[in-house]
């Protein structure tokens, strides 16, 4: 997976990185509202169910991933 992650541009890389951070801030500032009044046993129970959605469709992202990485060879 390393030798594919290379193959992209740095530049490329670079956008999709940068694209990625007003995603992260929103996701983190949806995160606070949706669990601002919960006692902290309920905030780490909504973490844990984002866990294991994200462990569900990591092979999805991963297959995706690899098949932007494979298009662009």
């Amino acid at each position: 997976a390393y030798r594919q992650r290379k193959a992209v541009p740095p530049e490329v890389r670079d956008q999709l990185l940068e694209s990625l951070v007003p995603i992260y801030f929103g996701r983190t500032a949806s995160f606070a509202i949706e669990t601002r009044d919960m006692p902290t046993y309920e905030a780490e129970e909504v973490i844990e169910r984002l866990c294991d959605k994200f462990e569900k469709l990591k092979p999805y992202l991963l297959q995706r991933w690899n098949s932007i990485i494979d298009n662009e060879k």
